[in-house]
């Protein structure tokens, strides 16, 4: 539920690097629109569809994304209708799991919020969440940079709001379940898993390499649930060579292959 501000060190080092990116909020996070009802992950399938159309008119596309923007980056893999040259997906959830990501999907919190007498005030919520969000994002939460922390805070200004995010949640991961169709994966792609993440273990990234054999595998032991905060220019160096080697591999038929271009979505 972050914005593409996750992303603002990734996208300095490959600019750096001479490497044209750019990274979106996913509708329902940052500053885009809220998601209507009903299911969630079909709504990011097309929001993601449009972006890479509208991106490969400029060259070749490498779509990137982090925690559930690397669940939507997977099925915009699936789809071979999609002008995509690769895929880089980094602790997509849905394949192995921390217990905190199942005690979500249990949702406690939402119902406790109906039966505590008084309201939980809002203050002893900010606090808990400054505690709690480096240590989910981080793979050292004393390496967090305050101006990321103060915005995923933010996203839990008082009990309700953060009831309300778990219950999304919730009816996410209860979505994951049918989230994947990897047979149908055939471009490149390479899986980032991190030995620190306290959210997708990186056995998810394993056990999503083997189930797409001509995948690439990427483990860093030294890696949290968000290693474009953890280390950008590190990640960033991967994502050069990554995409550098997808494009040449595969280019997409009739496009200017120019560049490499990557999509990244914000970290979910």
């Amino acid at each position: 539920c972050d914005s593409a501000d996750t992303w603002r060190p990734v996208l300095t080092e490959l600019a750096r690097a001479g490497v044209a990116a750019i990274a979106v909020d996913l509708p329902g996070s940052g500053e885009a629109s809220a998601l209507r009802s009903g299911a969630m992950l079909p709504q990011l399938d097309v929001f993601t569809a449009a972006v890479v159309q509208d991106q490969s008119a400029l060259g070749g596309v490498v779509l990137v994304g982090n925690s559930l923007g690397g669940t939507v980056a997977l099925r915009a893999a699936q789809n071979p209708s999609l002008p995509l040259s690769g895929v880089a997906s980094i602790a997509a959830p849905g394949l192995s799991d921390s217990w905190l990501v199942r005690g979500v999907a249990r949702n406690p919190l939402t119902r406790l919020a109906t039966s505590l007498p008084v309201p939980v005030p809002r203050f002893l919520v900010r606090g808990i969440a400054e505690q709690v969000v480096p240590r989910l994002l981080y793979a050292d939460a004393k390496q967090a940079a305050a101006e990321h922390v103060a915005r995923f805070v933010e996203l839990f200004p008082d009990f309700k709001a953060t009831g309300e995010r778990l219950e999304q949640a919730a009816r996410l991961i209860a979505e994951l379940d049918d989230a994947y169709e990897l047979e149908r994966i055939t471009l490149p792609l390479l899986v980032v898993a991190c030995g620190r993440d306290r959210l997708v273990n990186a056995d998810a990234g394993r056990r999503l390499h083997s189930l797409v054999p001509h995948s690439r595998l990427l483990v860093r032991e030294d890696w949290g649930h968000c290693p474009q905060l953890d280390d950008p220019h590190g990640l960033a160096e991967a994502l050069h060579y990554f995409a550098g080697s997808a494009l040449g591999e595969r280019p997409p038929a009739g496009r200017r292959n120019t560049r490499a271009g990557l999509v990244s979505g914000a970290a979910g």
